[in-house]
């Protein structure tokens, strides 16, 4: 019996009307299925995300980018694919829309096919100790805190130096993360099936100053310089943030664990692209 678990973001799903439809779909198919919201019938309740995935064969997402971002990244570490299921605003990473429930149910047989994400691990070193560490799944981040002042980095390539940069940051970013801040940046639109990362300073005052595609396999260091007491901010996937001190140092590599969406379609990468960003406009 396959094991599948349900995470809902409730400010997307308030009335749980579409959680309740997934569950009774799977349910009906024979699936023993666990959920995060309380009170679902046919579903066992489990409060903990991580508990959650840790005993599920394949995870069902109901939300928007965000929600696919924050579980996929637990997902990773067990090796549970996810399936997202459009309840957002865009959705570069979910596979279903609201009227396309009836794909649901291919989960349990496994018709499908698995696209593999990339992440970075990212680890802040302040006087030679580590301080920080985390994963991304579609970007990291260094940038000024609210004060109105650039900010001096200094960019190193697998331990040769790149540049220094006066700016209002710099983004350094997957092939997922490629259509998100990055592209607002100006950055490339990159492949998900690539093995690269985007450097992308933001708003540095240069006129050479233009976007690097480097590979996954680098390893990237940027170290801050603080000459005023700017406040800058270390930023992962926009969710996960860290204040940075002057001479700290943010060492990024890719991670070994990687994000498995369930994909059901060939739907061509470009026709998604292109209908996510007129969607935005």
């Amino acid at each position: 019996m396959k094991k599948i678990a349900i995470i809902t973001n409730p400010e997307r799903d308030r009335d749980f009307v579409h959680t309740r439809n997934i569950v009774q779909v799977l349910h009906s198919k024979g699936a023993e299925v666990y959920t995060n919201t309380d009170g679902i019938e046919n579903a066992v309740y489990v409060e903990d995300i991580t508990a959650l995935v840790s005993r599920a064969d394949a995870a069902v997402v109901l939300g928007g980018d965000g929600t696919v971002i924050s579980v996929g990244k637990i997902c990773a570490k067990y090796k549970v694919p996810v399936l997202g299921f459009n309840l957002g605003r865009v959705g570069f990473l979910v596979e279903l829309e609201k009227e396309e429930i009836e794909y649901i149910a291919r989960i349990l047989t496994e018709d499908y096919k698995i696209e593999s994400r990339i992440m970075l691990y990212a680890e802040v070193i302040r006087n030679g100790q580590k301080v920080f560490s985390s994963e991304a799944l579609n970007d990291v981040v260094i940038s000024k805190g609210g004060v109105m002042k650039m900010v001096h980095l200094n960019l190193e390539i697998d331990g040769l130096n790149v540049n220094e940069y006066y700016a209002d940051g710099i983004i350094l970013s997957t092939p997922t993360g490629s259509t998100a801040y990055s592209l607002s940046a100006g950055g490339p639109v990159v492949l998900p099936e690539l093995d690269c990362v985007v450097v992308n300073p933001v708003c540095a005052h240069t006129v050479t100053s233009r976007p690097m595609v480097i590979s996954a396999e680098s390893k990237v260091k940027v170290k801050v310089d603080m000459y005023h007491n700017e406040d800058v901010v270390l930023s992962l996937d926009g969710a996960e943030s860290f204040e940075l001190c002057d001479k700290d140092e943010v060492c990024v590599i890719r991670s070994e664990n990687t994000v498995n969406l369930i994909r059901f379609e060939n739907k061509s990468y470009f026709d998604v692209l292109r209908t996510k960003l007129s969607e935005r406009n």
